[in-house]
């Protein structure tokens, strides 16, 4: 009999664990969260089987997803990272640093204790986590647990977010989808409903990441969809002091013209 779980996010308290023996202790009571396996996974199948197209690739991923998710960033806060980092610089070299936790409520219930992944910090970009997540929305995503798949509220730290705008009026949002890294999109499909990406790793050129309006996240072959079209990049467009990474690129001409709002990658 499977068991559902119901669990939402109401507040993340990291807290960094170096003993050994609290560390073990506290497993007891926590649940894990690991990072997706997707790439490496995705990688195996390709060496059972270096004649694999990329159709038959896509597939495969698509049933790797289904098991680990895609990674999200998960995104701390620059005090988070700050904090992290100096703690970091005083770690021994064989050690490493362990225990992010975090906790979670239950609809009915206590809090419940969650293990993050490790930490990964960028030179210029901050920190974050990679969670890996199967559907997310505004209100909403689904992770693994212990291979069961559980829905938390969608925490702030879920930031990367790409909107179709109005082509006439970019300031009147009409879609929203949540992007699992920050990156530039490589199309939208003409109803505007699907998100298209660059697959994470360069190995996998042949393929991207699709996004749809549901929230759902699957690998596609890029010559299924068409995706040699190359965005126009938008140059009059409502500024925003507070955030330079602004940016409009648009697909398509006339009637079909699709109008996307992003952040540029920070650099």
């Amino acid at each position: 009999m499977k068991i559902k779980f119901n669990i939402f996010l109401c507040s993340v308290i990291f807290l960094i664990v170096f003993n050994a023996t609290l560390f073990a202790q506290a497993k007891l009571n926590a649940f894990p969260i690991q990072s997706s396996t997707l790439i490496a996974d995705l990688r195996q199948r390709k060496a059972d089987n270096p004649k694999i197209t990329a159709k038959e690739l896509a597939v495969a991923g698509n049933e790797i997803i289904a098991n680990v998710g895609v990674n999200y960033n998960f995104e701390l806060s620059e005090s988070n990272c700050k904090a992290l980092s100096e703690v970091r610089k005083k770690l021994k070299p064989d050690q490493k640093m362990s225990a992010l936790r975090g906790k979670l409520n239950q609809p009915q219930g206590s809090p419940v204790d969650i293990i993050f992944p490790d930490v990964n910090f960028t030179d210029n970009c901050g920190c974050y986590l990679n969670i890996p997540g199967l559907n997310v929305v505004e209100t909403d995503f689904i992770t693994k647990i212990n291979g069961v798949n559980i829905k938390f509220n969608r925490p702030s730290n879920f930031k990367q977010t790409v909107d179709l705008v109005d082509n006439t009026v970019v300031t009147r949002q009409i879609r929203r989808w949540y992007i699992p890294f920050p990156t530039t999109p490589i199309g939208v499909y003409e109803d505007g409903t699907i998100l298209f990406l660059e697959f994470p790793d360069s190995e996998f050129k042949e393929l991207a990441l699709a996004i749809y309006e549901s929230g759902t996240i699957q690998i596609v072959s890029k010559s299924d969809w068409d995706l040699r079209e190359k965005p126009k990049q938008l140059k009059d467009f409502p500024r925003d002091a507070s955030n330079p990474n602004l940016n409009f690129i648009s697909f398509g001409e006339g009637e079909k013209k699709r109008v996307l709002k992003f952040n540029s990658p920070c650099k």
